[in-house]
């Protein structure tokens, strides 16, 4: 018998197989390990929320007053989102479960060395008449013949088999006072700190069932899931399923007037309807840029971004209720013109397919500095600073 099997709780009289209060602090760092990055990444966005909007940058007078203030609101309430709450929820029980972790680990009581005085249950200073009929009352109440199904009963029996070597044998009780055991100096076991439950037999059957569905089912549809998710998007985070729009959408004829619609059909801002509230100001906006939007006859699904689009190239009032939703677009539509220039100079080099022609490629960029400039193709480039507009530039010119 090796000498782990002497060692026992205060509370307890079986054999320690394993140490619930090491597990407690086992999980305990685990979980530490992941709420530290989680807590300073909720941190940082709560932070940048409150960042003043006069950092945002104003692109020229390219928004309206109204969009500004706008953009103010979203960047203090944009941190409120499904995954910052997800976030906040899961550090909560993070937190909350690594506390209980912790004050049960507190509250397990410390191992003991192995004390034959204690096991036998005699007094210190005990004769040996007292031990030996302590020893024969507990060997015949735990002795393995009476207790044929209780490996606990058994490894009692050989514990109280040690104690009673250790005061009667003059060896032992050498040992025992020099190295705390009957057996002398022994090897130093690690072992790795599990839970007593998951050893206990009534538990078996769940245990393995939770262990199969998380190395068969969990981790598997994980690694799945993360490769459908990320396999989407190239490495600006652009969707890859945009390359079938710039194809269809683009020729060698395409002129930064074409181009609205061609930005305005990615899929980015597929998941932007136009809501019930948002119908006024939608046709509205209609009547402004009657004459800009796109004649073809088919059905386009992001109407109301295209729509938007060319409203802000034309500097249009965009009513306050499609302004958050034209803030989404000139967030998304920069990485998403570059990729359509890079698109259009790519298949120059792939013998055999559409030509798109370099004119294309440089119209894209044209439209692209108009994008950021916030003005259109026949509008003078002075509007695209923050103190010009229409009416300013033609008291400029006229003198």
């Amino acid at each position: 018998m090796s000498f782990r099997d002497t060692f026992t709780r205060d509370d307890s009289d079986s054999n320690l197989q394993y140490d619930d209060t090491a597990s407690y602090y086992y999980i305990s760092t685990i979980l530490v390990v992941i709420a530290i990055p989680l807590a300073w990444n909720v941190v940082k966005n709560i932070l940048a929320s409150l960042k003043s909007s006069d950092e945002k940058v104003n692109r020229a007078g390219q928004i309206s007053s109204d969009l500004i203030k706008g953009a103010a609101e979203m960047t203090k309430k944009k941190v409120i989102t499904g995954g910052f709450l997800i976030k906040v929820f899961i550090l909560i029980v993070v937190t909350l479960f690594t506390y209980q972790l912790l004050s049960r680990a507190a509250s397990h009581k410390q191992l003991k060395g192995f004390d034959p005085y204690e096991i036998l249950e005699v007094e210190r200073g005990a004769t040996e008449k007292e031990i030996r009929r302590a020893y024969r009352a507990m060997a015949k109440r735990f002795h393995p013949d009476k207790n044929p199904d209780d490996p606990q009963a058994t490894a009692k029996f050989l514990l109280i088999t040690k104690a009673h070597e250790c005061l009667t044998d003059e060896k032992a009780k050498v040992n025992c006072e020099r190295f705390g055991n009957p057996d002398g100096p022994g090897t130093f076991h690690v072992s790795i700190a599990l839970p007593s439950f998951l050893v206990e037999k009534k538990n078996q059957v769940a245990v393995l069932v939770f262990f199969f569905l998380i190395i068969l089912v969990v981790i598997p549809g994980g690694v799945v899931y993360w490769y459908n998710e990320t396999s989407k998007y190239d490495e600006k985070g652009v969707i890859n399923d945009n390359g079938k729009i710039f194809y269809a959408g683009l020729n060698e004829n395409t002129i930064p007037k074409n181009l609205p619609e061609v930005l305005g059909h990615c899929y980015e801002f597929s998941e932007i309807p136009v809501l019930p509230s948002q119908q006024q100001d939608f046709f509205n906006l209609k009547r402004e840029i009657e004459d800009e939007i796109p004649k073809k006859k088919y059905e386009t699904r992001n109407m109301k971004t295209i729509m938007s689009i060319i409203g802000y190239l034309n500097r249009k009032p965009i009513g306050p209720t499609l302004q958050k939703d034209l803030l989404v677009v000139l967030k998304k539509s920069p990485v998403l013109i570059q990729s359509m220039a890079e698109f259009a100079m790519k298949f120059q080099k792939i013998k055999g397919a559409k030509s798109f022609g370099l004119r294309c490629a440089l119209n894209i960029i044209d439209f692209g500095q108009m994008f950021f400039q916030g003005i259109w193709d026949q509008d003078a480039y002075l509007l695209q600073l923050p103190s010009f507009d229409a009416e300013s530039y033609q008291l400029v010119t006229k003198y």
